[in-house]
């Protein structure tokens, strides 16, 4: 899964790099470390509010969607404290981790993590605003359970282009599966709001059919994402700890783009097929 090979010396002048990714990545820190505190203030406002209105009466399903909505955002303020720290590590990055792919290799993988945390930020934000404004919660959700994954899946295949153009320093041809991955990042993103689509299209007959379900998986979708970016930060904080030449194998990089691709897709239809306070 990890590539590596050993060096010989040689500065990072030895390549035409345009793009730093460390630098960059101090950006997604501070915006993953601003995201990480809204999540916290969110979690006080839901946990306040009963308090705030004692004798306001609320149905069992506005009562189980607070009780989620915690949950999410509990998931979602750990995800992006990891993200938090694992972008501040790849801010540290130099020399030959910047043009022999690991840098580039941690950010994809970091990128999987972002994602699936700030999504699943977002999916707690629609049971939110779900018990608050009704006819805001369903345009909402539907904001987020279709446009929103495809987005973020070209934002993550994004990353296969900076190990593509890191590992084709100095000059091309690119390793065979990084030569496409440009052209297949915009496929994927429109195959992902495809089914997102026809997910949400068809969320009114699955209810019907589906009807209530059962707790362990109405209340999964925290949990996934929440496992899958501690996975992807534990494999990069490996790779951080070896030659500065290692980074993902082709096949390794579109895994994770895969899983990160799965993970969104099965969040947006928890979001299309689970009963909301605001849809019927």
């Amino acid at each position: 899964m990890l590539a590596a090979r050993v060096l010989p010396a040689a500065t990072t002048a030895d390549a035409d790099i345009d793009f730093d990714i460390s630098k960059t990545a101090g950006s997604y820190s501070q915006m993953a470390s601003a995201l990480t505190g809204f999540a916290f203030l969110a979690m006080t406002i839901v946990l306040s509010r009963r308090d705030d209105n004692p004798r306001t009466k609320f149905t069992p399903r506005e009562l189980d969607q607070d009780k989620r909505t915690i949950i999410a955002l509990l998931c979602a303020f750990i995800g992006l404290l990891i993200a938090t720290v694992e972008y501040s590590i790849i801010t540290g990055e130099s020399g030959h981790a910047l043009v022999e792919g690991r840098a580039a290799s941690e950010e994809l993988l970091a990128a999987v993590g972002f994602t699936v945390s700030v999504y699943i930020l977002l999916y707690s934000l629609v049971h939110l605003i779900a018990t608050s404004t009704l006819k805001l919660g369903s345009e909402f959700r539907r904001l987020v359970a279709v446009f929103i994954p495809p987005i973020f899946i070209y934002f993550v295949t994004n990353g296969l282009m900076d190990v593509a153009i890191a590992l084709g320093q100095p000059k091309p041809p690119l390793e065979p599966m990084w030569s496409s991955a440009r052209i297949a990042s915009i496929g994927l993103a429109l195959w992902t709001l495809l089914v997102c689509g026809l997910l949400w299209s068809s969320s009114r007959k699955l209810r019907r059919e589906l009807g209530e379900l059962p707790p362990y998986i109405k209340n999964a979708p925290p949990y996934v994402t929440l496992t899958t970016a501690i996975i992807a930060t534990l494999y990069s904080a490996q790779m951080s700890d070896v030659n500065p030449a290692a980074r993902l194998s082709a096949s390794a990089a579109w895994s994770w783009v895969a899983i990160s691709t799965a993970v969104l897709i099965y969040v947006s239809a928890s979001l299309s097929c689970e009963p909301g306070a605001e849809l019927p």
